[in-house]
């Protein structure tokens, strides 16, 4: 159990090295489109305020323009298709801190106008993400790492401190790391239960 606890502590804390605002998120996912940002930008026709409005402030606009460099940025990405199609598990490897349950969530917009498809997607995506408040650090299971306890493996299901989109981090590194661990003495508790039911 110790063992556990030690692995968990090394990962937690390696994993919130630093606070993370949603402003830094934001420029993560700038980042991400920045090989393609010109050359969308000149495809579209966008303003180049209007980009930053977005990853500066969560400014949406609903010009025609913003929404075709969207599906421009998106396409080169290959997070969706020509189509708006979106490619789910694409969209997690390529944008840092996206919860893929809300990703599959909004990828059930149906419109036929690609541009217009991938703006909503965005917009309910944004939507959805205040609702369901995304962690500023990516789960422990995007990352691969499992914990066995008491051998039966369980995933550490998104150990992540939440906080609402536009707000700076409000809990702090060892607020979140007792909850981890308090997590932790449950995930034992219920591995020790399942043991003696089978």
């Amino acid at each position: 159990m110790k063992l556990y606890i030690v692995i968990l502590f090394l990962v937690a804390y390696e994993s919130f090295a630093h606070d993370v605002t949603i402003s830094e998120i934001r420029n993560g996912w700038r980042r991400a489109i920045a090989p393609f940002e010109d050359e969308c930008i000149h495809e579209t026709g966008v303003k180049a305020e209007l980009i930053d409005d977005f990853y500066t402030y969560g400014k949406m606009s609903d010009d025609p323009c913003w929404r075709c460099f969207l599906q421009c940025v998106n396409v080169k990405l290959q997070v969706s298709t020509s189509t708006g199609e979106v490619n789910v598990k694409q969209v997690s490897e390529t944008f840092d801190y996206v919860d893929l349950s809300i990703v599959e969530k909004c990828n059930k917009i149906s419109e036929l106008d690609p541009c217009k498809k991938t703006h909503l997607f965005v917009k309910v995506f944004k939507k959805q993400a205040r609702l369901e408040r995304i962690g500023p650090y990516p789960s422990l299971s995007n990352t691969g790492f499992k914990l066995d306890v008491e051998r039966k493996n369980l995933d550490l299901i998104y150990l992540s401190v939440f906080i609402n989109l536009g707000s700076p981090l409000r809990t702090s590194k060892a607020e979140h790391l007792l909850s981890c661990i308090d997590y932790m003495r449950m995930l034992t508790f219920r591995a020790k239960m399942i043991n003696t039911l089978v």
